[in-house]
């Protein structure tokens, strides 16, 4: 047999490769999509085409530049939408890549209930098309940390899971800068002015602290709906010495009645 030359061996490798890919992502991911469940999503996003178009569009929504809530046409134009404006929030900004109500909360359950974590890497792609669309520039990705009990019974921090792969997007270092030092009961079923109580102190400076100070932060989280986490966080943050914080959610959940409006397709929430 004449062996194979050059540009025909380095073909066949090439080939063998992609096939090899294409096994390794055919385990990781399932063969139906993960919000309508149609089989052969695209390829390493979990998605079908209709429904990464339906998330790319809600990228374009109308959102407060501060809280990152859905804007109402009655407070277009102004700095912050009524329901951040009596609010002191530490961090500069917020960024939302999907409202609650759409299919991003589907695939934010599956990471951080179910504990699908190949999931991380399509919410990230949002992320960071969501950063890219805004223009901001950051020096590092800080995710929220979970409280040791909290990550030794979820085996994983599905924040930390995003931030990675947002920062491998966007080329930026992660920073564990935060550290949980209190734990602090579910904000599920707190009002507004109880989910600032329950945090209030809840966070300190983590092992990479130092690398803050004077720096532009991209705080990341999975959800945003008081922003009594992030504001904490973020508290912290400035506390360090951060020049700025920008909050950047999967997805952006409003409170209802002072609480979440959570649907019956997420049991167990």
């Amino acid at each position: 047999m004449n062996p194979l030359k050059p540009a025909r061996f380095m073909k066949t490798l090439q080939n063998t490769s992609e096939r090899l890919g294409e096994g390794l992502l055919g385990l990781l991911y399932p063969g139906r999509c993960e919000i309508c469940s149609a089989a052969n999503p695209l390829m390493g996003l979990a998605l079908c085409a209709a429904c990464a178009s339906k998330l790319a569009a809600g990228l374009t929504e109308e959102r407060c530049p501060r809280c990152a809530s859905l804007r109402s046409p009655l407070f277009a134009g102004r700095e912050r939408c009524q329901s951040c404006r009596p609010l002191a929030l530490p961090f500069d900004r917020a960024l939302a890549a999907a409202d609650w109500h759409g299919p991003m909360s589907q695939l934010v359950v599956g990471l951080k209930f179910r504990r699908r974590k190949y999931l991380a890497p399509t919410i990230s792609r949002y992320l960071a098309a969501m950063v890219a669309r805004s223009g901001l520039r950051f020096d590092a990705v800080v995710p929220v940390p979970l409280h040791w009990t909290a990550r030794l019974l979820r085996q994983f921090n599905q924040t930390e899971l995003l931030a990675e792969s947002l920062s491998k997007r966007l080329r930026l270092p992660v920073r564990k800068a935060l550290n949980r030092r209190r734990y602090t009961p579910s904000q599920r079923n707190f009002s507004r002015s109880e989910r600032f109580l329950n945090v209030h102190g809840a966070f300190g400076p983590g092992m990479e602290a130092h690398v803050v100070k004077g720096r532009s932060i991209l705080l990341v989280d999975d959800i945003m709906t008081s922003g009594a986490t992030a504001a904490e966080c973020a508290r912290t943050l400035k506390r360090l010495g951060a020049r700025e914080v920008t909050v950047a959610v999967a997805a952006r959940a409003p409170l209802t009645g002072g609480r979440v409006p959570w649907t019956a397709q997420h049991p167990g929430m």
